[in-house]
């Protein structure tokens, strides 16, 4: 996966550099301190990750984000926690707070490559990244998704996959695969719902929470797909 820095602080951009050489998923084709620079190279078209940092001179890591390619994916880089909101509205996959470690860096890349496996699915599959593992898995299959902090519990049929990522994003690329959110922390497949209440959904003898926040829309969506 192709990626490029941008990052002026000298130090700062060294570390990055170091961190990104450890992930060998990861190509860095180019480093720079400002939007100019990089501007002034034909790498742009070539890249999918940006380490984009928000205090760069002149144009600033938000204003580049807005104009970039939809396609390219964004980790901002920054010592300023005030702008994360602005950051997840231009739809960042992470917002890495300086002094960054390489835990937490390692995590964000993980969260690009699910991104990227979701973006790849086709028909009814969908491919999970556990650990080392690139899994193929089924749509159909699965019954429930857990969020759980940095990670995803899937429940399927006959097993289970531990994935890092965001219920959030995965609600929104799973929809038209007949899957609803029904609470801050779980996604159901709605062909795998048994019975409804109020307040809970059972489904495959397990009983899960329905949040306020969601119910109206979850209530709407089984309806129809009944």
């Amino acid at each position: 996966m192709n990626c490029i820095i941008l990052e002026d602080e000298y130090l700062a951009r060294l570390k990055l550099e170091e961190y990104v050489s450890q992930c060998g998923d990861l190509n860095l084709i180019g480093a720079f301190a400002t939007v100019a620079e990089l501007t002034e190279t034909n790498l742009i078209e070539q890249c999918s990750l940006y380490f984009l940092d928000i205090n760069l001179p002149n144009v600033n890591g938000l204003e580049f984000a807005k104009r970039m390619n939809k396609q390219s994916l964004i980790i901002f880089t920054t010592a300023y926690s005030e702008f994360a909101v602005e950051g997840f509205n231009l739809n960042a996959v992470d917002y890495l707070l300086k002094p960054i470690d390489f835990s937490r860096f390692e995590i964000a890349v993980q969260k690009v490559q699910n991104q990227l496996l979701l973006r790849d699915r086709s028909e009814n599959y969908i491919f999970l990244k556990q650990g080392r593992d690139i899994i193929k898995c089924n749509l159909n299959e699965v019954i429930y998704i857990k969020g759980m902090h940095e990670y995803l519990y899937w429940k399927l049929k006959n097993s289970k996959i531990i994935t890092l990522g965001s219920l959030s994003n995965y609600a929104t690329e799973l929809r038209s695969n007949q899957f609803a959110r029904i609470h801050k922390s779980y996604i159901v497949n709605l062909n795998k719902v048994d019975s409804v209440s109020s307040k809970k959904v059972s489904v495959n003898n397990e009983v899960l929470p329905i949040g306020a926040k969601y119910a109206k829309e979850f209530r709407n969506l089984f309806i129809n797909k009944m």
